[in-house]
């Protein structure tokens, strides 16, 4: 990270530096270190719960959200949240046990921005459905209304 925040300085000064995890990592020092050297450190997470977390993602070893959420705390309020939202079989981002608890962990992190999208290409399990930009508008207009940057992907 540092190479590349050194030659973006020197080469390309106006660039952006983002990088994306699955954030089941930044709890060791040299990964949030890294983390912090960027501009945009875009931390995932699509499910408020270990549960829903086996349903959706499929992890393998330790998995806890609750872990991984507390990691994110340890960066402030400096990152991007990124959730995809989807509708899959036991899995479905607008349900109440879904978004209720998710956007309680929006509300905990408040973190610089969240990034919403869906699916863009052909999944390759079945059964997986997107949602239409206005879906994903309306079900998370409460956190907008909070003053929570959102920004939403189809």
């Amino acid at each position: 990270m540092r190479d590349t925040v050194e030659l973006r300085n020197r080469y390309f000064s106006g660039a952006v530096v983002s990088v994306l995890t699955n954030a089941t990592r930044i709890c060791r020092p040299e990964v949030a270190e890294a983390l912090h050297l960027v501009d945009n450190a875009i931390l995932k997470l699509d499910a408020p719960t270990d549960a829903l977390a086996a349903v959706i993602n499929q992890p393998h070893g330790e998995y806890h959200v609750e872990s991984i959420v507390r990691d994110m705390e340890l960066f402030g309020h400096d990152f991007v949240l990124q959730t995809m939202f989807l509708r899959a079989p036991g899995f479905d981002s607008s349900s109440p046990e879904v978004l209720g608890p998710w956007m309680n962990i929006v509300r905990r992190l408040r973190p610089r921005e969240v990034m919403v999208y869906t699916l863009d290409r052909p999944a390759p399990a079945e059964g997986l459905r997107k949602f239409t930009v206005a879906e994903m508008q309306a079900l998370v207009q409460p956190l907008i209304d909070e003053g929570i940057k959102i920004q939403i992907k189809g």
